[in-house]
């Protein structure tokens, strides 16, 4: 992702880069996907304990 895609997403306080396969449907919609990312925008914060992917390791993979 360039800097500048990166800077634009983050004008909107609630979109985040995540990667695939870490969304919460519960709290969040999916508002584009790429190859190696996915934004999404939060509709809500979570209450108590959410159920979340396993954690990826970057450096393995």
């Amino acid at each position: 992702m360039k800097p500048s895609k990166y800077e634009a997403l983050h004008k909107n306080s609630s979109q985040f880069v995540i990667l695939p396969g870490h969304e919460v449907p519960s709290i969040e919609h999916i508002v584009s996907t790429a190859k190696n990312y996915i934004v999404v925008e939060k509709f809500e914060q979570p209450k108590g304990k959410i159920d979340r992917p396993r954690r990826t390791n970057l450096r393995n993979a």
